[in-house]
């Protein structure tokens, strides 16, 4: 009966204990939190202000470490020049895609400085191209591969088809450069009618369009590169 009864006096001592703990350690959680909260001066809050940060991570930053303030202050806000330039980037590359869908060729690339494709060019050869002699003009075909500069770029006109008539083209004009890929497969005089007609540096070229895309659109997005 006698350690019954220490054992219920001493409860009440014990639970004031904790109690005491629990006090403490808030105190010291909240004594911490509040010293990091209050660690960036005004000059340092509006340091991070001028060099791009948001609200949201100024209120990180100052909530962090000294440590990591310092490595904060080392980082310097993309640049108006970088945004511009990151803002172009994408631009370019959502057109190369554009393009890619649109242009009939096999693969369309671009950078600052030009654009690139893979089409398939064809030709109509013959002795005439009198109704006499229809019959015996032949349409020649073969891979090329066609670099155009963006200096000096124009865009002459943009043409819409007719179905299975005519297709779609948009004429450009400018530094173009041509290459034959597969030409050695021809026949002799296969190749000679090819070279005769198709330049390997031609002032202009006829870009085919493919079914569905209209052509202005084409033509508009080529213009914005034209330098």
């Amino acid at each position: 009966m006698t350690f019954l009864s220490s054992l219920k006096l001493d409860l009440p001592n014990m639970k004031t204990k904790v109690i005491a703990l629990s006090v403490l350690s808030a105190i010291t959680f909240f004594s911490s939190s509040n010293a990091l909260a209050n660690s960036c001066s005004k000059t340092d809050i509006d340091y991070y202000l001028q060099r791009g940060f948001t609200n949201a991570q100024v209120v990180q930053l100052c909530s962090s470490p000294a440590g990591v303030q310092s490595n904060a202050q080392s980082y310097q806000a993309p640049s108006q020049a970088q945004a511009q330039q990151n803002q172009q980037n994408n631009q370019l590359r959502e057109d190369q895609s554009y393009l890619s869908a649109a242009l009939d060729a096999d693969s369309v690339t671009m950078s600052s400085q030009g654009l690139t494709l893979l089409p398939r060019e064809c030709i109509e050869y013959g002795p005439s191209s009198s109704r006499a002699s229809a019959d015996m003009v032949e349409t020649i075909c073969v891979n090329t591969k066609l670099k155009i500069d963006f200096a000096g770029m124009k865009i002459n006109r943009a043409s819409k088809g007719f179905f299975l008539v005519k297709d779609a083209t948009v004429n450009v004009k400018g530094k173009i450069q041509r290459e034959f890929i597969g030409i050695s497969a021809l026949r002799r005089q296969d190749r000679e009618a090819i070279l005769e007609r198709l330049s390997a540096n031609p002032d202009k070229v006829v870009l085919k369009i493919r079914r569905g895309i209209d052509p202005s659109t084409v033509a508009n997005r080529l213009s914005k590169y034209a330098k």
